[in-house]
């Protein structure tokens, strides 16, 4: 069985995909990450270098961008 895969999000930086896919995993929901190597060795975040595509499997989208969306405004609020 092939698993299908939905991109839910993109990122700038390889530390804030990690704690999104950290988070995320916490609830249970299968992670992937997708970004160019280059930033990866050199920790690059300009020009669009740097960008991380955060998937997760079919049927955990809708959960995965709630969490997400939370995430980001208890961020903003200083949570």
């Amino acid at each position: 069985m092939n698993t299908e895969w939905v991109k839910v999000a993109e990122v700038q930086g390889l530390m804030k995909a990690y704690i999104i896919k950290g988070r995320l995993e916490a609830e249970g929901i299968p992670v992937k990450l997708k970004y160019e190597v280059i930033a990866k060795i050199y920790g690059l975040t300009v020009d669009g270098i740097g960008l991380v595509e955060i998937f997760v499997e079919r049927g955990y989208e809708n959960d995965a961008i709630r969490i997400i969306e939370l995430s980001e405004s208890h961020r903003d609020k200083g949570i």
